[in-house]
């Protein structure tokens, strides 16, 4: 097998080259200087300044993450006696970016055709988090050192990574806006990934607390009948809540009466329906997070969806900063459960 690579940067600047020579464009069009570490700059141009920001954040793509690859595959078959080629090439391009953090360096509107030069720094969303933090030239609020142990947020690799910098806790939060998840700080905003959103789905410990399913290492298959083992040292009453992959909250049993520092098996067959996995999108593993809440007495969860809901799906019960909150005051613990497809 011959693999054939191209420089896809050459190509690119002889593209804009020759759109250089076809049209009367700002001097400054192609000849803009980055000079932090990791920077590029991207310039694009379109009917609209929107269009030409999409096609500078393109071309910023295509220098962090474009792979071009052609392969030609030569096979040898022996057809009426005599050999023929069969070459095969292979091309395949691959674009993928999160710029949501783009600096506008310059925009020009010449005879109606918009010209614009970005800056985009290629660095994670935990730093740029971290950044737009120091930026608000404010000290941290001396609450934020006893932000809460209990707090779901808290007990994440992200905290962690936080605490590491400004050591203390920094009592951030999650926030939902035009369907995309945020962290929130005062007035830092910072857009993380779907990715990003899930390290905060985690198995957390409760010496007081067990939740495990009764599937081994907790990984299910789509279509899978499974139940779930929970112990509590105290009698009382549970909940279990699942938190979906896209951060839907929704309630799958209330108020169950467990006796203390007995392993029990849930659902019961009192309780009639059994919980079945299933994947988000068809062929691709998905995961969950499952909640365990104990209470001395019946609890109030009707601010969150029910799982048997029809519409629990639906943009308003992706409620997941509201829940966190809820349980900062509550004896839980928490199981990520990872469902693949079969």
């Amino acid at each position: 097998m011959l693999v054939w690579g191209f420089d896809l940067k050459k190509i690119l600047a002889l593209f804009s080259l020759s759109t250089l020579l076809f049209g009367d464009v700002p001097s400054w069009y192609h000849a803009l200087h980055v000079t932090k570490a990791n920077s590029y700059a991207g310039y694009g141009d379109g009917a609209s300044e929107n269009e030409a920001k999409q096609n500078a954040l393109t071309d910023i793509a295509s220098q962090i993450y474009t792979k071009v690859e052609s392969q030609r595959v030569q096979k040898e078959k022996l057809i009426n006696g005599n050999y023929e080629q069969n070459i095969e090439v292979q091309s395949s391009q691959n674009t993928k970016a999160d710029m949501s953090d783009y600096e506008l360096l310059k925009a020009e509107n010449v005879d109606g055709r918009y010209y614009v030069g970005i800056a985009y720094e290629d660095i994670s969303n935990m730093d740029r988090f971290t950044h737009k933090i120091r930026s608000l030239n404010e000290k941290i609020s001396p609450t934020d050192t006893n932000s809460s142990t209990n707090n779901l947020l808290q007990k994440s690799a992200s905290a962690s990574q936080l605490r590491t910098v400004f050591g203390k806790n920094i009592d951030f939060k999650i926030v939902r806006k035009d369907a995309t998840w945020f962290l929130r700080y005062k007035n830092a905003l910072q857009h993380i990934t779907n990715a990003e959103f899930s390290h905060f789905f985690l198995s957390s410990e409760n010496e007081k607390l067990q939740l495990n399913t009764n599937k081994k290492n907790n990984i299910l298959y789509d279509g899978d009948e499974f139940s779930f083992k929970v112990k509590s040292k105290e009698s009382g009453f549970v909940n279990i809540v699942s938190v979906y992959e896209d951060g839907t909250v929704a309630t799958l049993m209330k108020n169950i009466p467990i006796k203390k520092e007995t392993l029990t098996t849930l659902p019961d067959e009192k309780y009639g329906a059994t919980p079945v996995a299933g994947v988000l999108e068809k062929g691709k593993e998905t995961y969950d997070m499952y909640v365990l809440i104990y209470s001395p007495k019946k609890m109030m969860l009707e601010q969150f969806g029910d799982a048997s809901d029809e519409h629990i799906e639906d943009e308003r019960h992706k409620n997941f900063q509201e829940f966190v909150e809820f349980l900062n005051d509550k004896n839980y613990t928490t199981s990520r459960v990872v469902t693949r497809p079969r």
